[in-house]
């Protein structure tokens, strides 16, 4: 179990990052991404940013590359929103969560529709 002040600063980053998202970073706009999660190290060194992007399903996005080449300016404008004594080292990661759930509905679906056309072939 994740240590309160970790949940605390692991919201507060998403919170602020989505913001900064949404509104651009020196001029560059990012699409429509959204922060699914932020997962912060308990000793608060590193912080990894999931982000999915509408339309895109693959890590190798060009929305995500800007993010990661963006990656110490978003770190430097966090910090100067959030007081931290030491501010985590920022990594974006894909969260491909949203695939593997398309992906397990899919073959549940075709489970269930083989079921069906077994039992009405046994009929």
């Amino acid at each position: 179990m994740k240590p309160r002040r970790t949940k605390r600063v692991s919201e507060l980053i998403k919170r602020e990052i989505a913001d900064l998202i949404q509104k651009g970073i020196k001029g560059k706009t990012f699409g429509i991404t959204t922060v699914t999660d932020v997962e912060v190290s308990n000793d608060l060194s590193v912080a990894k940013v999931f982000v999915s992007v509408y339309g895109e399903s693959q890590e190798n996005s060009p929305i995500l590359d800007e993010l990661r080449k963006k990656t110490s300016l978003f770190r430097k404008r966090l910090a100067g929103r959030i007081t931290l004594r030491q501010f985590p080292e920022i990594q974006f990661m894909w969260d491909n969560s949203f695939e593997r759930g398309e992906r397990i509905s899919h073959l549940l679906d075709k489970i269930t529709d083989d079921s069906t056309n077994n039992r009405h072939s046994q009929e």
